[in-house]
């Protein structure tokens, strides 16, 4: 009886262990990331020596999304990078600095987007799309909560560079 009885409460602490695992783990650095409208934290991370890339939705006291579910040398190339940046055009075309990063998760592409443009017009946030459906999930971002930079992954080879661009 004793033996299942300390079964129960090992696997009752560990569920509440993962539970709180943190958004930004130790020996992690932050590349994005921003806050949503509803009070979540989209963030994509690194470990200090880059050896994997991780993207987290959730809040400090649960991350309800990670992926890759764990992350390894190989997670670089399952992200894609996506993006524009133009400076004001002769014909008044305007300025625009346009990024995305992306990955796909089952049916699901998830499209983790920053854009600006020169009307100081910004939107951040991520969309999840489902492949099979073709409905769509805005989760707008507070474009004032941001942190770090999308367009570093411009010139990074170790994820996916790609020149889809996707609609607002």
């Amino acid at each position: 009886m004793r033996p299942l009885i300390t079964v129960c409460l090992l696997f009752a602490v560990s569920i509440q262990v993962a539970r709180a695992q943190k958004l930004l783990r130790p020996g992690e650095k932050v590349l994005f990331s921003f806050r949503t409208t509803g009070k979540k934290t989209v963030m994509i991370a690194c470990d200090s020596g880059e050896h994997y890339l991780v993207y987290r939705y959730g809040t400090d006291a649960h991350v309800e999304l990670q992926y890759p579910h764990v992350p390894d040398t190989a997670s670089w190339h399952k992200f894609a990078y996506s993006g524009i940046i133009r400076g004001q055009g002769f014909d008044s075309s305007g300025a625009l600095d346009l990024n995305f990063l992306t990955f796909y998760r089952g049916r699901y592409q998830y499209i983790v987007y920053d854009m600006a443009y020169d009307n100081a017009d910004y939107s951040t946030g991520v969309k999840v799309r489902d492949t099979t459906t073709k409905k769509q999930t805005d989760i707008k971002g507070l474009h004032n909560t941001r942190g770090g930079d999308l367009s570093n992954f411009r010139h990074d080879e170790r994820v996916i560079q790609s020149d889809e661009m996707y609609e607002e």
